[in-house]
């Protein structure tokens, strides 16, 4: 078989230093990257193995289903030769039917057992707080519900057999090469330990998140001073860390929180989430000078719900989406969002102007004799 080819480094953006570390090869990687990609071709591996043993099921179906229509009806083992095959076939079947499916479960996957509701006392308060109408079950839907257990939906990115691979920092802030994450076959999949409704300690370092905390604790639905300090400690080891460094980390030290550290670190989530997408809308308002564009509490329930949402998840709400609601035109949702049906069934339909018709041509100037 022959070595697989190694990615190359790319060349600096204009403004960045030039990467100057080990090589971007499998050899160079961490160890942890290295668990995830041997992970990664072993999930590859079983689906292949599974696609052969279904194709050579259905081929011996073919050929079993072939010999039952050729016995002889006549014969005196017919019937007991027919249960036979008969037999073989049925047993046949279930691998012949698999449909064989890449799936990825996530480096760490979530435990379903582990999810829990989040009080409506609680999201009611924070729209009561925040004037919104936000549909805070929609977004724990979309995130797939309130965890008490962390977990981390990341995998390798790969190109067949190649994984992509990339100068990043790790939570030292050391540079070397590391694997990209798969996020829709697309390398951009950067989870670290999350928990709760999809809140990722990953993307954040403990200072800023404790100041998230701390904000949201002086206000409705907070803890004592000793289960804040207490809920920082159990958290503060996950922030910092994606990928591959992220998965060894939890597969080693599990996290786990009682169902009042994971309400209120939802709140404190979903408050900060919140604030960033009234000001990510408003910011776009002013830029474009809508001076009749409504404020965000004056927009409906669905509107406020999609772009907390897309905030959620992205990190601010995505312009476009913001261009669609304040232009009323349904048709510039983007297509890829995970709101975008919800958000385009709530719409109304813009209407069209119907083009004007075209202006009849001139007649011809008569020519004089």
């Amino acid at each position: 078989m022959a070595d697989t080819p190694k990615p190359k480094a790319k060349p600096a953006k204009p403004g960045k230093a030039a990467y100057s570390g080990p090589a971007l090869t499998e050899e160079n990687l961490p160890a942890y990257d290295k668990a995830e990609l041997a992970s990664e071709r072993a999930l590859r591996a079983k689906v292949e193995e599974c696609k052969v043993a279904a194709k050579a099921a259905k081929g011996e179906i073919e050929k079993l289903t072939a010999e039952k229509k050729a016995l002889d009806p006549k014969a005196a083992d017919f019937k007991a030769k027919s249960k036979e095959i008969g037999d073989k076939i049925k047993g046949l079947q279930g691998v012949a039917k698999k449909t064989c499916k890449l799936s990825h479960p996530g480096c760490v996957a979530s435990d379903k057992s582990t999810r829990v509701p989040m009080p409506s006392s609680i999201t009611d308060n924070i729209n009561k707080d925040a004037g919104t109408n936000i549909d805070f079950d929609k977004l724990s839907a979309w995130e797939g519900g309130a965890y008490t257990q962390g977990y981390i939906p990341w995998w390798p990115h790969m190109k067949g057999d190649t994984p992509t691979i990339q100068a990043m920092s790790d939570s030292s802030g050391t540079v070397g090469p590391r694997i990209k994450g798969d996020l829709g076959g697309e390398a951009k999949n950067k989870s670290g330990a999350t928990v709760g409704v999809g809140v990722d300690l990953g993307q954040s370092s403990a200072a800023g998140f404790g100041r998230v905390l701390d904000k949201s604790n002086k206000k409705a639905d907070g803890l004592t001073e000793d289960e804040l300090k207490a809920l920082k400690a159990k958290i503060e080891p996950y922030f910092n860390k994606q990928g591959g460094e992220a998965c060894k980390y939890l597969q080693d030290h599990p996290l786990n929180l009682t169902e009042k550290e994971i309400n209120f670190l939802n709140k404190a989530a979903h408050e900060d989430a919140l604030d960033t997408a009234k000001s990510s809308y408003a910011n776009w308002v002013k830029e474009n000078k809508e001076v009749n564009a409504k404020k965000f509490t004056e927009l409906t329930r669905e509107q406020q719900t999609a772009l907390l949402s897309n905030g959620y998840q992205y990190g601010s709400p995505k312009k476009a989406l913001i261009e669609a609601i304040v232009t009323g035109d349904r048709d510039k949702i983007p297509a890829k969002i995970r709101e975008r049906d919800y958000l385009f069934n709530a719409m109304p339909a813009v209407e069209k102007k119907p083009a004007a018709p075209a202006t009849p041509a001139a007649p011809a100037a008569e020519k004089k004799p």
